[in-house]
């Protein structure tokens, strides 16, 4: 009988273990390899469930990102003391809700890959079930993707406000490269030659504040626009039979072992690069 324990292992909330543990996660893609047959269409149709569910899981998550942001946005108005802890719940959830695309991704690919397994008379209906999943997925980070974007625009409007508040008589182009830059001395400087300079601190720390929330909205805007490169690409057949499945598993853990040691470096590298490639095509600011 058929190991039918994939959708179990490979929903959101059991992958989530894996992450950031070599051998568990070699244990993860070997479990994929060995199951990387023919599924039979019952078995298929419960992975979609799987995914389907988890979908709905990324809608939700987008919705409780607004909401935070909102909370956020009002904090810095306000100068709650509460935006820390708002800003700590925020990065959390959308860590989480990165995780979760990752595992949506990785899952529609295993099923379209099966669709496509050679001689199955189920194949028709597979692909017009990976296909519902994909546009699904589609429309769930276009939503993420405008939300993102309509509060960095947000996020700069508040900074712009609050230069101009310290600073009335400050050029268009001033205030473009304070709130750009992102350096809290440009600020300071306005703040401490202005009569308005009794809270200094505490206007200071929400600047850099917005900025960093800036700055992480343009690395999850990249990281969407990867996503959907990735799922736009057409996966190959799947292939009879997997073989040689020690050695796959060996190589993964190796693979694994060598890109946690250089993950540092690597992101480095790849964000700068990724940077400038998004910068001239206008998805972040300088």
């Amino acid at each position: 009988m058929r190991d039918t324990s994939y959708g179990e292992s490979t929903s959101y909330e059991g992958a989530g273990a894996y992450a950031g543990n070599p051998d568990m996660e070699a244990q993860r893609l070997v479990h994929r390899q060995q199951q990387f047959g023919n599924l039979d269409f019952h078995d298929f149709l419960s992975q979609v469930s799987t995914i389907q569910n988890n979908i709905a899981n990324l809608s939700q998550n987008v919705t409780r990102i607004a909401g935070l942001h909102n909370q956020t946005l009002q904090s810095y108005d306000t100068g709650s003391a509460s935006s820390a802890q708002l800003t700590a719940q925020l990065e959390s959830l959308v860590a989480e809700t990165s995780l979760l695309n990752s595992h949506i991704r990785d899952d529609i690919k295993f099923l379209e890959r099966d669709s496509k397994f050679p001689g199955d008379p189920q194949g028709v209906p597979k692909r017009q079930q990976v296909d519902k999943l994909k546009k699904s997925f589609d429309q769930e980070l276009k939503n993420y993707q405008l939300m993102e974007s309509q509060y960095r625009g947000q996020y700069r409007a508040q900074m712009e406000r609050q230069y101009r508040i310290v600073k009335p008589d400050a050029t268009k182009e001033e205030v473009d490269q304070a709130v750009q830059s992102g350096e809290t001395q440009v600020f300071s400087q306005a703040i401490l030659s202005s009569a308005r300079s009794s809270n200094a601190q505490s206007t200071l720390g929400a600047v850099k504040a917005r900025h960093a929330e800036i700055q992480r909205i343009e690395r999850t805007l990249i990281e969407l626009v990867e996503l959907f490169e990735e799922m736009a690409k057409e996966v190959e057949a799947a292939e009879p039979v997997v073989a040689k499945v020690e050695e796959h598993v060996e190589n993964v853990h190796q693979d694994l072992m060598k890109g946690n040691t250089e993950l540092v470096v690597a992101k480095k590298h790849a964000w700068n690069t990724r940077r400038n490639k998004w910068i001239c095509l206008g998805i972040v600011q300088r």
